[in-house]
């Protein structure tokens, strides 16, 4: 006999159940419940739990933009780019750790960070306009002008 990993539809436990019993009762609370009707709950809660966890290590990223914690910045949004390479908000947030939210002034500052590669800043800097056009909104001159700001590219007029 073999278990399998379910879901309680009553109390919402995790529990091992045979696939092939047609009935269970939950450890947790006592309910009967039907052990195929059990996985495919689980099921359904893994697929909702992967796009919590890339919600969650977005905001994650977000929170150490803003407290200027650039490499813990770049672990999570290279996370989310692992998962889900077209975010453009994983892109864009990656850009903003590697340039210290634009306020690096030249691309010799940015100890460690290599151009090169599948997440070399070149690289960056490609996916961000890449993705920004099918982002809910278009971010592409916004990656311009804060590369500017920082005084990383040089404008036409400067």
């Amino acid at each position: 006999m073999s278990f399998i990993s379910a879901k309680c539809p009553n109390c919402g436990a995790s529990i091992n159940v045979d696939p092939n019993a047609e009935t269970a009762i939950c450890m947790s609370c006592g309910s009967a419940l039907i052990p195929k009707e059990a996985i495919e709950l689980r099921k359904v809660d893994a697929k909702v739990d992967g796009i919590s966890t890339n919600l969650n290590t977005l905001v994650r990223g977000q929170q150490c933009l803003e407290a200027q914690d650039w490499v813990a910045a770049v672990r999570y949004f290279s996370s989310v780019i692992d998962n889900q390479a077209d975010s453009f908000e994983a892109w864009y947030g990656l850009l903003r750790a590697y340039t210290h939210d634009f306020t690096l002034r030249t691309l010799g500052d940015i100890i460690g960070i290599s151009t090169r590669g599948e997440k070399g800043l070149n690289a960056v800097l490609q996916n961000c306009k890449k993705y920004s056009s099918s982002a809910a909104y278009d971010e592409s001159s916004q990656i311009d002008d804060g590369i500017r700001k920082g005084g990383m590219i040089k404008s036409n007029g400067g």
